[in-house]
């Protein structure tokens, strides 16, 4: 269970940045290379520009969460040691 919810983790986040890349291009070239190469720049753009970034950074923290559970749900646990 937990390979499928790390999988579904994954391609939700391929899909989420591919998106964000695609709406901060729209905006405008420097936006979609900036968000491309500067590091936590796609925070500032999503904040900026909600409506266009909103359905890309819904699906980023839909896999962060999906590859939380996973994560917690492997054999013992990410505290207690193996």
């Amino acid at each position: 269970m937990e390979l499928v919810l790390l999988v579904l983790g994954v391609v939700a986040a391929v899909i989420g940045v591919v998106q964000l890349v695609f709406a901060a291009f729209r905006e405008s070239f420097l936006w979609g290379l900036g968000v491309l190469v500067v590091p936590f720049l796609f925070l500032l753009f999503v904040i900026l520009d909600w409506k266009a970034a909103k359905s890309g950074f819904l699906w980023i923290v839909s896999s962060v969460i999906l590859l939380g559970i996973a994560v917690l749900m492997r054999d013992g646990g990410p505290i207690l040691p193996q």
